[in-house]
Formats: C-alpha cells, structure tokens, sequence
C-alpha cells in the first residue's frame, strides 16, 4: 500500500534547502490559515515570536498540526 508523504508548510522567511522535500512556505499566519490542514508546521523565527505565534495558534480550534518544530532559538539555528 503506498505511502503518502506529509504535507509541511513552513512560516518564516526560510532561504534554506530542505533536500527533495516539497514544502509550502507562507509569510503570515493569516496565509497559513487559509490553506487546509498541514501534518507538519516548521516555524522559522526566533524563539520569542515564535511563541506567540504558537499562542495565536492554540487559540484557532479550526487548525491542528501533528508536530510542530521552532527552527530558531534568539541566537540563531537551533
């Protein structure tokens, strides 16, 4: 039976390469929302904005993510 690969968006300004993934990147959560539901949400930002977006996001009850991962802590790449 095959497999489907997870659909990963990615909110930030990423400018890195991640391989043969296919990724959807958005600017805003705003645009991020207005897409069906993702498996995968990378968020490329520092730790601070970050995690007020994560609080915006618990608040919408519409959207859920299997895993979501922070690709900045506040000195950079994790």
């Amino acid at each position: 039976m095959p497999t489907s690969s997870p659909r990963i968006a990615i909110l930030g300004h990423v400018t890195s390469s991640f391989g043969s993934l296919e990724l959807e990147r958005f600017a805003d959560l705003d645009s991020l929302l207005a897409v069906p539901a993702f498996d995968v949400l990378l968020l490329d930002m520092p730790g601070a904005s970050a995690g007020k977006l994560l609080r915006k996001l618990r608040i919408d009850t519409s959207y859920r993510f299997s895993l979501i991962y922070c690709c900045r802590d506040l000195d950079g790449w994790c």
